[in-house]
């Protein structure tokens, strides 16, 4: 055990020495404080911040959305969130405005609508 493994032991079972404590207990201790759950709130907080960087393409910004996303538990919501957040984050409001004048029934017409507004622009 390296030291900071071994630190963050000692304060989990705290009190308690180490010796004292049951090997199957230090272990579901060890594994649930390093193997936490995602929360579905804390992640889909973190999606909504999700915007487009400086100099980044639509498709490596979709790709971070769609990576943002798969923790939140949107389910049959996925498509609409995709969309929205896709509109909210988009740095270029002329390609945002164009998909919401086309009213795009899934992310992926969203989605392919940008990327050719997009291709228009870098010809």
């Amino acid at each position: 055990m390296g030291p900071e493994l071994n630190n963050a032991f000692k304060f989990l079972v705290t009190p308690k020495q180490p010796e004292e404590i049951p090997y199957e207990d230090l272990r579901k201790t060890l594994e649930n404080h390093f193997d936490r759950k995602k929360n579905k709130f804390v992640e889909s907080v973190k999606f909504r911040n999700i915007v487009q960087q400086k100099g980044e393409t639509i498709a490596q910004f979709v790709l971070r959305l769609k990576q943002g996303a798969a923790y939140c538990e949107y389910e049959t919501f996925l498509d609409r969130m995709l969309i929205e957040q896709m509109l909210h984050g988009m740095e270029a409001r002329d390609i945002c405005d164009e998909i919401i004048a086309k009213n795009p029934s899934t992310f992926k017409e969203a989605f392919d609508i940008a990327l050719a507004l997009e291709a228009t622009r870098n010809t």
